[in-house]
């Protein structure tokens, strides 16, 4: 007997689920782990979610003109416009991929039934491997993100995979900072953590050594989110970073730094922010973001725990991290001081921070230093051990007259730059 029923789909809630993602591309993040291209009935809309999740893996924009152009005639401009302007709405983009999910697994679980009939018919079949069979886990009729299962290694073919990376990954910031590398820096208010970052990312941007500005090195595509300064100050801070003498590193690195000026804060685990950061990030493709004050990235619901908080806002940032293949550095504040006066140099909020980041660097005052002092040392420690091998200085100068950066790097034992240091005083 010939079965002529047609397999169970709704082609109206595959056409709107498409037209939601075309409107607004962020529910990819939602849709990628659970919803498959094999899960769509139609071959067009396989065709179609294919295109678009090859443009959200390269972090591209989604758009008809970009996934028509991704197909090679698979489909047609119209056919995408149609699907955007026919979606009753982007936000039950949820609802649609439950129907197109659901109808997919009663076609699998169909497909499942009919082979355990076609080896019931096979005399070579052993009944028990057949019965065995029988149970379709939902493993089997879960479709995967792709045949590949990404990640999955032998030791050896890992090895060479992570030899192979290392050796080409190259240094973004010389020595101190490789790609998709966390970096949290910690200080008191007022110390120059936030002078610091803009200095790094401004001869990074430059193509400069933040330590020996003399040096060249590829310019960086950097970006810079500031949450906290006023405009004046972020242009303050920004004069003293462009301290040479013999060059104007702000114009060296007009075309490759961007900053994000966002004053007011922002709630990264929500939706639209979370939206507009990713379409910066497809504008500048960044190499190095640097952002900050953390807390000031992402706030703490009602009844919800300061680890749960930042439990979702670093899966926030480790997925864009990875799928735009950047470096990030955040400016963290230190908690207030205990009763004795002491102040830790921990980063405040959750003790998540402690663990997550290849470093953790700390900038502790030298001796009493007040806000008016225009000359003092910062001794650079960490809150955490250093996963990764790089060469931070021991500690940094400021105020000295006759410097070419802010911050003038120290070494307390003998590292590459004090070496060469050394030898530029001695010539």
């Amino acid at each position: 007997m010939i079965d002529d029923r047609t397999p169970p789909h709704n082609i109206e809630a595959e056409e709107s689920l498409l037209g939601a993602i075309l409107l607004r591309s962020s529910i990819l993040n939602e849709l990628s782990p659970i919803l498959d291209p094999s899960d769509f009935y139609a071959s067009e809309h396989q065709h179609i979610y294919e295109g678009m999740l090859r443009l959200w893996d390269a972090g591209r924009a989604i758009d008809a003109i970009t996934v028509h152009d991704s197909l090679d005639g698979l489909t047609s401009t119209s056919k995408l416009m149609q699907l955007q302007n026919a979606t009753p709405s982007t936000s039950a983009f949820g609802r649609y991929a439950d129907i197109v999910i659901e109808h997919s697994r009663r076609r699998r679980l169909i497909a499942h039934a009919a082979d355990v009939i076609q080896q019931a018919y096979q005399p070579s079949s052993e009944v028990d491997r057949i019965l065995s069979y029988m149970d379709p886990s939902a493993d089997r009729l879960i479709a995967p993100r792709s045949a590949d299962i990404s990640g999955l290694y032998d030791v050896g073919s890992f090895m060479r995979m992570a030899q192979e990376t290392s050796d080409n990954d190259p240094w973004l910031v010389p020595h101190i900072l490789k790609p998709r590398w966390r970096v949290i820096i910690v200080a008191a208010e007022g110390m120059g953590k936030a002078t610091l970052l803009r200095m790094i990312a401004l001869h990074a941007a430059a193509g400069r050594d933040p330590w020996l500005p003399m040096d060249e090195y590829p310019k960086r595509r950097v970006l810079y989110v500031d949450v906290e300064n006023a405009t004046s100050s972020i242009q303050h801070q920004m004069r003293i970073a462009n301290t040479s003498r013999d060059r104007d590193l702000i114009y060296e690195a007009s075309e490759h730094r961007h900053i994000w000026h966002r004053e007011g804060g922002m709630d990264l685990r929500e939706r639209r922010p979370r939206a507009e950061f990713e379409a910066v990030l497809q504008r500048t493709r960044p190499e190095i973001v640097f952002a900050g004050p953390l807390y000031k990235l992402f706030r703490k619901a009602r009844g919800e725990t300061a680890e749960q908080a930042a439990l979702e806002f670093s899966q926030i940032i480790d997925d864009l991290r990875v799928r735009y293949n950047f470096a990030i550095v955040l400016e963290h504040h230190a908690p207030k001081a205990s009763g004795g006066g002491y102040r830790e140099l921990n980063p405040f909020g959750s003790s998540l921070w402690l663990r997550w980041p290849e470093f953790g660097i700390t900038m502790e005052p030298q001796g009493n230093v007040s806000p008016t002092d225009s000359h003092f040392v910062m001794e650079l420690g960490r809150f955490r051990r250093d996963r990764e091998v790089a060469d931070w200085p021991d500690a940094l100068e400021r105020g000295i007259q006759s410097a070419t950066t802010p911050w003038t790097p120290r070494w307390f034992k003998m590292g590459r730059y004090e070496r060469v240091l050394q030898a530029n005083i001695a010539l």
